[in-house]
């Protein structure tokens, strides 16, 4: 982290900010405003947690933002239809279950947060405050041959193959975690396998004719067919 925090600072000074010594302070900070967050392009959890909240807020300024806090972890989330889901740095999006699990925490604060206005409209502040405690329910066994079948409608793979062996496996660490049978959750959890298998094959994907899914213990495998020089 050291060597980290001497390399991001030290690509500031080349860039000829004149400001050093402010610079090597806002890196010992325990948290950033949302601006030198997108200056810097570095931040702790708090700061993208704030960075999300500011986000959500500028496009649904009437709503409700929460905070998941657990000891040296914070995440944003929002609630739909009385459901918590979870915005964690990066897909998919968690229910409070897929997210204490990720964690390894069997419970968490909750803070609520919104916008302040005046009798004119005019924003005058943001309200900060405890709101519960949320615990974990159960663990996850993933529908794995459904999951594959959606997974394989969403990009539009027929399915079929004549090999025996599929020709790659690709582990996701811990994405039978994020599993819901939820439409927003399992939607998130789909895009995130679509931007695996997109990195895996650099964007190629009508190279696939099939698409298995197990899971073991946390983990997903996928296991991908691809077509052969006949278009199969």
């Amino acid at each position: 982290m050291i060597v980290y925090l001497v390399v991001k600072y030290r690509n500031f000074k080349l860039q000829g900010d004149s400001k050093e010594s402010k610079i090597l302070l806002d890196i010992f900070r325990f948290t950033l405003p949302t601006e030198k967050i997108l200056k810097y392009r570095l931040a702790i959890c708090k700061d993208y947690a704030k960075l999300t909240a500011s986000l959500l807020f500028s496009i649904y300024p009437n709503s409700r933002v929460y905070f998941f806090t657990i000891p040296q972890h914070t995440a944003t989330a929002i609630k739909i239809d009385g459901k918590y889901y979870i915005l964690d740095q990066q897909l998919p999006v968690l229910t409070i279950d897929g997210w204490l699990i990720r964690w390894n925490r069997r419970d968490a604060d909750v803070y609520a947060s919104e916008l302040i206005r005046n009798s004119e409209g005019k924003l005058v502040g943001v309200d900060f405050k405890y709101h519960e405690k949320v615990f974990l329910h159960s663990g996850k066994v993933v529908d794995t041959d459904k999951l594959a079948a959606e997974v394989a409608e969403m990009l539009k793979i027929k399915q079929i193959s004549q090999k025996e062996k599929p020709d790659f496996e690709t582990l996701l660490k811990n994405y039978a975690i994020y599993y819901e049978d939820d439409d927003i959750t399992k939607r998130s959890l789909m895009k995130a396998i679509k931007n695996k298998l997109e990195s895996e094959l650099c964007g190629n994907m009508d190279k696939i004719s099939k698409i298995e899914i197990n899971q073991n213990k946390s983990d997903l495998i996928v296991k991908v067919y691809l077509r052969t020089e006949r278009g199969e």
